[in-house]
């Protein structure tokens, strides 16, 4: 092989792995970065938060509601098990619909957090420190 054929090779490996590199660095800055996985996490934590909130607020709300029905006696309509049974019913489907919302929310966050160090290993670790 002469010396024009070698470094054409030489070269033409050269830029290959330049374009390797390169598109390996556009994924890290790209929406694939450590940090948009970072950002996600904090939006599905804080998602997580409004969910148990909202929770803390329905189970306040029907305890509020069942006590101001304890204090009134039924007149007419409805018998008073009966609201008491209906309120029972929609509180505890309100309630389950929270909690598997954010049972969701919690997977989504393992899923994402998993991604990262699978995609990123100890680099991630090392620029964001311990999550």
């Amino acid at each position: 092989m002469d010396c024009g054929r070698w470094f054409k090779a030489l070269m033409g490996s050269l830029l290959k792995g330049r374009a390797r590199w390169f598109a390996r660095r556009q994924d890290e800055i790209g929406p694939s970065s450590p940090e948009v996985h970072r950002r996600e996490i904090q939006r599905l934590e804080a998602e997580r938060e409004r969910l148990r909130t909202a929770l803390r607020e329905q189970q306040a709300a029907f305890q509020a509601r069942h006590t101001i029905l304890d204090r009134f006696p039924a007149e007419g309509g409805i018998p008073l098990a009966e609201v008491d049974r209906r309120l029972e019913n929609l509180g505890r489907i309100r309630q389950e619909r929270l909690k598997a919302q954010e049972e969701a929310c919690e997977r989504r966050i393992r899923e994402l957090e998993q991604q990262l160090r699978r995609r990123f290993g100890s680099a991630h670790r090392k620029r964001f420190g311990p999550q």
